[in-house]
């Protein structure tokens, strides 16, 4: 008993990320773990989801391991309301999606991965990115301004 009690107040531990946007706190209830990491990007494994009042509706995937590593994210259905793809297998997964945005890439383009959506299990803070092997959805979808 007096374990789980400690163990308890252990994940309310507060703690810093410093971060391009600046200091993000959180404790271990706002981790979100990547057992296969992401695609190009598979031995980082932790994450906190943040949400900078000046970037709504984007929401920041930040990296504990290492820090600094960061990506814009949305819910696809923001912008693409129809966003509905197959995910043969894990459909089942998340119940929370997420796709991972490009600010300005070569052409100066906001762009959208339809073809790789995250899928999070809001319970068990577990993530895991799918691809896409139907080609309705593109790699760079972009965001008209």
């Amino acid at each position: 008993m007096i374990r789980q009690k400690e163990e308890a107040e252990k994940t309310k531990e507060k703690k810093i990320l410093e971060t391009r946007l600046g200091n993000v706190e959180y404790d271990d209830n706002d981790i979100v773990s990547f057992p296969e990491g992401l695609y190009g990007y598979e031995e980082y494994k932790r994450y906190i989801i943040f949400q900078h009042k000046d970037y709504v509706p984007f929401s920041w995937l930040l990296s504990l391991d290492p820090p600094g590593l960061m990506f814009p994210i949305i819910q696809p259905k923001i912008v693409v309301p129809d966003y509905n793809p197959k995910i043969n297998g894990n459909s089942k997964f998340g119940d929370v999606m997420m796709v991972i945005v490009t600010i300005g890439d070569k052409e100066g383009r906001v762009t959208l991965n339809l073809r790789a959506p995250i899928l999070i299990d809001s319970k068990t803070r577990e993530a895991r990115q799918i691809i896409l092997t139907d080609s309705t959805y593109p790699l760079r979808y972009e965001i008209k301004q």
